[in-house]
């Protein structure tokens, strides 16, 4: 498993984002906002485990909204002129900064990986922010609180919340205990993840 750095050279295979997520309204009279994202999918659950560096049951508790940067690392000095990364850029067309859902998940099984905490930040593209709703195109309905998950992650390193590696094979709901099923409906890989969460987990 190999930690992910929150720059664009950097970014891991499951949040090739900054670079080819878009923002667009979705209607004249609207104020929703979609995000695109690029992930990578999986033909097998091996490509799935080797591309996170984290795989846990948990538990969501809290949620909050936020914007997150999802690029910049940070800077070497607050002066733009010393250090470009710096500040804002006026006039920048591609922005790095999206609205997350950011959940705290007490984690209950690890099963790969070693977290930050008992208790972790996970971030799900999307939410309700200054009277605007942020939405991925494709994404999965927002987590229960209280209701147990299983999730496979990627780690910025305390720079950024835990994110799932993609939106259609990284989530999964326990539907009875230490029954699992995945969130979203076009998971090819759902019959072998679920086979081996039912085994490592409870």
């Amino acid at each position: 498993m190999k930690k992910h750095k929150l720059h664009p050279s950097a970014l891991g295979a499951a949040v090739l984002l900054a670079a080819s997520m878009s923002a667009c309204a979705s209607g004249a009279e609207s104020e929703d906002v979609v995000y695109h994202p690029t992930y990578a999918e999986y033909a097998s659950i091996t490509e799935l485990e080797e591309s996170s560096d984290l795989v846990i049951a948990g538990t969501p508790v809290s949620s909050e909204v936020r914007k997150i940067d999802v690029s910049a690392e940070p800077p070497v000095s607050s002066d733009p002129e010393l250090d470009p990364n710096s500040g804002d850029v006026e006039g920048d067309e591609l922005s790095s900064t999206f609205v997350y859902t950011v959940y705290e998940v007490v984690v209950d099984d690890v099963i790969a990986g070693k977290p930050s905490g008992d208790t972790i930040e996970v971030g799900f593209l999307g939410g309700s922010m200054d009277g605007v709703i942020y939405r991925e195109q494709g994404g999965t309905d927002p987590l229960s609180l209280e209701v147990p998950i299983a999730l496979y992650l990627v780690d910025f390193d305390g720079a950024a919340p835990y994110q799932p590696v993609n939106s259609s094979q990284a989530v999964y709901v326990e539907t009875s205990p230490g029954k699992f099923e995945s969130v979203a409906l076009d998971n090819s890989i759902e019959k072998d993840v679920v086979t081996f969460l039912e085994s490592e987990v409870g």
